[in-house]
């Protein structure tokens, strides 16, 4: 098992602070290129690619948003069984996280028994462009990947 930082899993936490430093890293460069690297603080990387990796960084906030902007709203259960690998306890913690920065909405109807459902908020909408370019991408570099293993055997 590996050793906990704080309550986070070693890895989780090496991967954040990855994640923050090539942001910090491709900030400074698209700064330097464009003459405006006197305006960057240097304390606070966490500033256009920095906070949009912190956003949405992870195994399942992407595809969770990708899913709700593809196939509309979903319960919990529906958004279980669309994503098979993920544990009820985790995709309660993502859902709750995506729901703070405002990307999806959570909805609790009054009924008996209580019944939630899960949609993107218009500002989650904005990223649609980018997650699908990003799956598209994925995609790519899956096939890339066979196709040199199959030339290499």
């Amino acid at each position: 098992m590996m050793k906990l930082i704080g309550g986070t899993c070693f890895s989780t936490w090496i991967m954040k602070w990855t994640n923050h430093w090539l942001a910090c890293i491709i900030t400074i460069k698209i700064a330097k290129e464009a003459g405006t690297l006197e305006k960057l603080e240097p304390h606070n990387c966490k500033i256009g690619i920095g906070e949009c990796l912190h956003i949405i960084a992870g195994k399942w906030k992407p595809i969770i948003l990708l899913l709700l902007q593809l196939e509309g709203t979903q319960r919990f259960s529906d958004l279980k069984r669309w994503i098979p690998g993920i544990t009820q306890k985790m995709l309660t913690a993502q859902l709750k996280e995506l729901e703070q920065e405002d990307l999806i909405q959570r909805t609790v109807y009054a009924e008996v028994p209580p019944r939630v459902e899960y949609s993107i908020t218009e500002h989650g909408r904005t990223l649609e462009h980018i997650l699908r370019q990003l799956n598209e991408w994925g995609i790519q570099h899956i096939n890339y990947v066979n196709e040199k293993r199959v030339d290499q055997s």
